[in-house]
C-alpha cells in the first residue's frame, strides 16, 4: 500500500490530465501552440495538426505593390507567428502587370493588393473580387532641390513646366511610363492644366494638353526608374520631381523643399481576395478564403494600422482632402494611352 498522501495523488492526477489536454489541444487547435511551448516538437513537426477543417495548414500567396510590400511583409511575419497554421508568402506585383500575371497558373495569388481602386478595372477579367477593402493611404508630393530657390513655396505642374521650358538643363523626375502612378499623374496634370476638380476623358485627350504634357516630359531624363531613385542619388539626377509621400522619408530633407499638389490622387491599396481556385478542392478553397479574410482583418487592425506611419503611409481611415473623384471607365481608358 502506498504512503503517498491523497492530496499529492490528486495534484499529480490533475497535472497529468492538464498536460494531456494541452498537448492534444495543440494538435487540434494551432493557437494552443503558444501555450504548449515545445521547441523539439515544433522543430520536427512545425505544421502537423489533426485533420480538422479549422486547423488545415494554408500557404497564403499575397501579391503586393512595391510601395506597400515592406509593410505587408512585416505584417505577414507577425500574423504567421500568431497563426502558425497559415504561412503568408508576399511577392511584388505592379498594378498594370496584374492582368498578365494573375491569369496564369503559376501566378494565382490568393490575394492581390493593388495601388489604387481603378487598378481593378484596368486589370480586366481576372478572378478576384470586384471591390477591395482599402488598407492604407498615400498621395503625391512635389519636391525640388533647394538650389532651385524660384520653386520654393511655389511647386506645381505649371511652375515646373515653366522652369523646364525656360532652362534646357532643367530635369524633372516623373513616375515611370506604363505604371499606375503614371496614369494617376496624368489625371492630376489634366486637372491642373484645365483647372478642373473633376477632369473629363475629353480633357485628358485634348491635343493642347497632350502637347503641353509631352513638352514637360521631355525634361524627364529617365522614364524607367522611380522618381525617388532618381532624386536619392548624389547629386540628384533631377531638379524637381513628383514622388509618393511615402518616399519622402527616403530623401534628405536638408536637400529638398516639398509641397503637396493643390489637387491630389489618393492611393488606397485595396485588398482583393481571389474568387476562383480551379486547382483546389472545396475544403482547401474554404481554408484559403478564411485565411485571406483573417489576414485582411489583421492588416486593418489597430496594431498594423499604427505601423503604417513607420513606412510613410497613412491609416486607411484617415480623412483626406482635395482628392480627385472616383474614375469612370472612359477616363481609365484615356489615361492608359496618356502616360507611355
Amino acid at each position: 500500500m502506498t504512503n503517498t498522501p491523497l492530496r499529492n495523488r490528486l495534484l499529480f492526477g490533475f497535472y497529468v490530465t492538464l498536460t494531456l489536454f494541452v498537448g492534444l489541444a495543440a494538435l487540434i487547435w494551432p493557437g494552443f501552440r503558444t501555450l504548449a511551448y515545445a521547441p523539439v516538437r515544433d522543430l520536427f513537426f512545425p505544421n502537423v495538426f489533426l485533420p480538422t477543417r479549422a486547423s488545415t495548414p494554408v500557404t497564403l500567396s499575397v501579391a503586393a505593390p512595391p510601395a506597400l510590400e515592406a509593410w505587408v511583409k512585416a505584417g505577414a511575419a507577425e500574423f504567421t507567428r500568431q497563426n502558425p497554421f497559415v504561412q503568408v508568402e508576399v511577392t511584388q506585383l505592379r498594378g498594370l502587370d496584374a492582368n498578365r500575371r494573375l491569369n496564369t497558373l503559376s501566378g494565382q495569388a490568393d490575394v492581390w493588393i493593388a495601388e489604387v481602386d481603378f487598378a481593378r478595372v484596368a486589370a480586366g477579367a481576372i478572378p478576384y473580387q470586384a471591390q477591395g477593402a482599402p488598407l492604407a493611404q498615400d498621395v503625391f508630393l512635389w519636391v525640388a532641390v533647394k538650389s532651385r530657390s524660384e520653386l520654393a513655396g511655389n511647386l506645381g505642374w505649371q511652375t515646373v513646366a515653366r522652369a523646364a521650358q525656360s532652362n534646357p538643363q532643367f530635369r524633372v523626375a516623373m513616375p515611370p511610363a506604363n505604371s499606375l502612378e503614371g496614369l494617376a499623374a496624368c489625371w492630376l496634370a489634366a486637372a491642373d492644366y484645365h483647372q478642373s476638380p473633376a477632369p473629363s476623358a475629353a480633357q485628358v485627350a485634348d491635343p493642347a494638353f497632350k502637347q503641353w504634357l509631352a513638352a514637360l516630359l521631355l525634361a524627364a531624363p529617365d522614364r524607367s526608374r522611380s522618381p525617388r531613385d532618381q532624386l536619392s542619388t548624389r547629386p540628384p539626377q533631377a531638379d524637381a520631381g513628383l514622388i509618393l509621400s511615402s518616399d519622402w522619408n527616403q530623401l534628405s530633407p536638408e536637400a529638398f523643399n516639398s509641397q503637396p499638389p493643390a489637387l491630389n490622387v489618393v492611393f488606397n491599396y485595396p485588398y482583393y481576395i481571389r474568387n476562383n481556385w480551379p486547382n483546389l478542392q472545396p475544403d482547401e478553397i474554404t481554408a484559403h478564403q478564411q485565411a485571406a479574410a483573417s489576414f485582411q482583418a489583421y492588416l486593418l487592425g489597430a496594431e498594423s494600422q499604427a505601423r503604417l506611419a513607420d513606412y510613410g503611409l497613412q491609416r486607411a481611415s484617415a480623412p483626406m482632402q482635395n482628392q480627385l473623384p472616383a474614375l469612370e471607365d472612359a477616363m481609365i481608358r484615356a489615361l492608359q494611352v496618356c502616360w507611355q
